[in-house]
């Protein structure tokens, strides 16, 4: 994607930051507070969307971040997740939540409010899955291989 960015922004749809936050593992006192046993997600659309996923022992938390990223802002908005977190789960103690790892990456929505297929040559580009890349690309990809079985 990264090689067809000039192309993409005001034409074809915008660009999102999301920020995510890993915590390092909770305790199992933790686990049994929060009462979550099995693996899951949940979302929460009420203040600028985020989803939370028990991934192991782990919380992993994803919200919009700041469009143009700086140390500062990055570190703001690891704070802001785990302040999320703490609204989410009120049973969680301080000390339960250490971050791991935290990150932001750009994700493009177009338009059309679904993915973008472009064919240059014998190369095929699938972009603009709106945060679910994981689900929809891997179909997409299943789909143009389909296609081009002999």
């Amino acid at each position: 994607l990264e090689s067809d960015t000039p192309s993409l922004g005001k034409t074809e749809g915008y660009f999102w930051r999301e920020g995510a936050l890993v915590t390092k593992p909770l305790s199992a006192t933790a686990w049994r507070r929060l009462n979550w046993q099995d693996t899951g997600m949940f979302w929460d659309s009420a203040t600028n969307y985020l989803t939370v996923r028990k991934i192991g022992n782990r919380l992993f938390i994803c919200k919009g971040a700041p469009l143009h990223d700086s140390k500062a802002a990055a570190d703001r908005h690891a704070g802001t997740l785990l302040k999320e977190l703490y609204r989410a789960f009120p049973k969680l103690l301080s000390s339960d939540l250490k971050p791991s790892h935290y990150w932001t990456g750009m994700l493009f929505f177009p338009k059309t409010l679904g993915p973008v297929i472009k064919k240059k040559g014998s190369t095929y580009t699938i972009y603009g899955h709106g945060g679910l890349g994981l689900t929809n690309a891997t179909m997409a990809g299943y789909e143009i291989a389909q296609k081009l079985k002999p």
